[in-house]
């Protein structure tokens, strides 16, 4: 996604630092959401116990599921749209 930003038409020197909050706006969400849920599943591999509960084998393959279900569940290209989308409104701003 940064590369199609970073490569559009509409992409300037002078307007480079608005293309990457655009990105990290809509990037950084997803980041921190795959780094927590890699965390959980780091503990659920290693068997270690969440607080206090203890968690039956049957929940904890059904917690780790869960935590690989972002994979299936999110689509990058709608990321570059949303983007894109975001690049050309503020494109538009500085033309009106």
């Amino acid at each position: 996604m940064i590369y199609t930003l970073l490569s559009h038409h509409l992409t300037t020197r002078t307007n480079v630092d608005k293309v990457l909050q655009i990105y990290s706006r809509i990037r950084l969400p997803m980041a921190s959401r795959v780094a927590e849920l890699s965390r959980q599943n780091g503990a659920y591999f290693s068997l270690q116990q969440d607080g206090d509960t203890e968690i039956s084998l049957p929940e904890l393959g059904r917690r780790i599921q869960e935590g690989f279900e972002w994979c299936s569940e999110t689509d990058p290209f709608v990321d570059v749209r949303r983007g894109l989308e975001l690049l050309e409104a503020s494109a538009n701003v500085g033309q009106e």
